[in-house]
């Protein structure tokens, strides 16, 4: 996520700067679904119904 923001100050565009805000964003939610999903397979033991049926 440092390179987007690196290239955000580099080139002084509003747009790249939320994009690097938008992409931090997007890491944070993927970070709280991973912490909450993964407890809870723990918990169950089976990996989800989902990777079993691909």
């Amino acid at each position: 996520m440092t390179g987007a923001e690196g290239l955000a100050h580099h080139a002084g565009l509003i747009a790249t700067e939320w994009l690097a805000v938008g992409r931090y964003a997007f890491l944070v939610a993927v970070w709280a679904v991973t912490g909450f999903r993964t407890p809870r397979g723990l918990r169950g033991g089976a990996p989800p119904q989902e990777l079993l049926t691909k």
